[in-house]
């Protein structure tokens, strides 16, 4: 028994690490990408075994909240979002970091008509070895690449085609992919399975 308590208290233990490693990870990644388009942080630390952060309150909504409200954006619209998510997934990428969870939540539509770009919890490093916390897949299925979807190394060609994805909600009104399952809606988006 006290062998497996042992096992056990060991595991907790990674999992905390792993756990702490990504929050500052995250944390690192969101001071590092600058733009206009990029949610601003204005501070981070650690409060105890608490990580937090500061960052730029952005006066609008969500592009999920807006999608739930118009169903639909015009494809003029589409274009001029979609412009300004560009400038944002360019200093991400310049700085080396794919952001890996684009989708209408992580997108804050202002009230000024600036669109800005959060949450880097699951961004990853180029030049790291990692590909994901624990070896798994990360992100939301609706709108990862294939590669992603198979726990593959990604790139900046992933958010693109998670941009793709993005676009495609916004003109439609629904993802490009649907199913079951995440693995059913994983095999979609590998197979170009579209949804009639």
């Amino acid at each position: 028994v006290r062998s497996e308590e042992r096992v056990e208290h060991a595991r907790r233990v990674f999992a905390q690490r792993e756990r702490e490693a990504a929050a500052r990870a995250a944390i690192e990644a969101m001071h590092r990408v600058t733009g206009e388009n990029v949610v601003e942080m204005y501070d981070s630390g650690e409060w105890g075994q608490t990580y937090y952060y500061a960052m730029e309150f952005v006066d609008g909504e969500t592009l999920t909240e807006r999608l739930i409200r118009e169903r639909r954006i015009s494809w003029r619209e589409v274009i001029e979002i979609t412009a300004q998510i560009c400038k944002a997934l360019k200093a991400a990428h310049n700085t080396g970091i794919v952001h890996r969870d684009l989708k209408p939540s992580n997108l804050l539509m202002g009230k000024n008509g600036k669109v800005k770009l959060t949450d880097f919890g699951v961004a990853h490093v180029f030049a790291g070895d990692q590909l994901t916390a624990t070896g798994g897949v990360i992100g939301t299925v609706e709108y990862m690449s294939p590669e992603q979807a198979q726990g593959k190394r990604v790139d900046k060609r992933s958010d693109i085609y998670s941009l793709g994805a993005v676009m495609y909600v916004m003109l439609t009104g629904r993802p490009p992919f649907t199913g079951q399952s995440a693995l059913d809606i994983a095999q979609k988006h590998k197979f170009g399975q579209f949804d009639s």
